[in-house]
């Protein structure tokens, strides 16, 4: 019975010995992954601090030029807004002269730098293709009363209101937020004045020399719309035929469309991806602007013959545009410059 006894405390002890050895290692593991964490933790915050380190050194040792840049671009705009305000003021029937002075080098010097960061497939889209359309009727058709009339759709509607759907910013010292929003807001300040300031008589742009051409009747509004399935299908047919093997080679390539699904999502593709949607993101984005331009070309009869509504819809948008650039300087600017 001693022996057994004896025995039996030898287990016991053994047992005792293994679970203490057991837990020492239970609690070295611990510590281990307590440890490797922190360290983790403290590499992260390094790396942070390391970051904001850059970027603060980048601010102060900023190139002076990029100042002055920044400082001629803020002068510029100013002065764009002031001679736009003269014309719209004292000669309005000649905004469209303004705007076709001023256009041309906004677009050459925007196909340049967007050339370069292989962003230039940009200047494909429908908000470019207006203007050009605009400048097309100004130049060769500028008594086509019909033409006029779509252009006033296109412009008015979709083109217009794009100022809030793309939340662009009137910043004053960026001259490419400043170019954006010119492309935007210029073709409806043109069209928006030659419809409400006649041109002087002897000229070749009369928009209400006929009666019926002071009112915009749904079938021609409708025209605007087979305008717009017109430059969809161009642009598809570009970007996604002509073009797919260049675009899968070089990655870089950038257009609006592929921009909406890989480098910035839409929320609207976000949403149908929440949703289950396994289909072309492509053809989906296709699908809601054109029933965003729909939603859009419906009013225009209406602010085509109220110059009350008409003015009330531009200011509001202006004044929107005015609020992002707001927006902009105290609440980004303040923190980056």
């Amino acid at each position: 019975s001693n022996n057994i006894s004896e025995k039996n405390r030898r287990f016991s002890l053994k047992d005792t010995q293994e679970k203490l050895r057991q837990l020492q290692e239970e609690g070295f593991n611990k510590l281990r992954h307590h440890t490797q964490s922190l360290a983790k933790k403290l590499a992260t915050h390094k790396e942070t601090l390391n970051e904001k380190k850059e970027r603060l050194l980048l601010v102060l040792i900023e190139p002076e030029v990029t100042r002055v840049i920044d400082k001629i671009s803020f002068v510029l705009g100013i002065l764009f807004l002031l001679v736009s305000e003269w014309f719209l003021l004292m000669k309005p029937h000649y905004m469209w002269l303004w705007y076709l002075g001023l256009i041309t080098p906004l677009l050459l010097l925007r196909y340049y730098t967007y050339r370069k960061s292989k962003y230039h497939y940009f200047l494909l889209d429908f908000c470019y293709f207006v203007n050009f359309f605009l400048i097309f009727y100004l130049l060769y058709y500028p008594n086509a009363a019909l033409l006029f009339k779509i252009v006033y759709t296109l412009s008015t509607g979709p083109l217009l209101f794009a100022i809030i759907a793309w939340r662009n910013s009137l910043v004053f010292h960026s001259l490419d937020k400043m170019t954006s929003v010119l492309i935007h807001i210029f073709p409806p300040l043109v069209t928006y004045c030659l419809r409400w300031y006649p041109v002087p008589s002897g000229s070749e742009i009369q928009i209400c020399e006929q009666p019926e051409n002071c009112s915009l009747t749904f079938y021609e509004t409708f025209l605007s719309l087979f305008v717009y399935i017109f430059w969809q299908v161009c642009y598809y047919l570009m970007t996604e035929v002509v073009e797919k093997v260049k675009f899968q080679q070089d990655k870089d390539i950038m257009t609006s469309l592929r921009w909406m699904v890989e480098k910035q999502p839409h929320p609207i593709y976000v949403f149908f991806l929440r949703k289950g949607y396994k289909g072309d993101p492509i053809l989906l984005l296709i699908g809601c602007q054109l029933i965003y331009t729909i939603l859009l070309i419906l009013p225009m009869p209406f602010f085509f013959s109220s110059y009350l509504g008409h003015t009330a819809y531009f200011s509001f948008v202006f004044v929107w545009a005015l609020w992002n650039g707001a927006s902009f300087y105290f609440e980004v600017f303040t923190s980056q410059y």
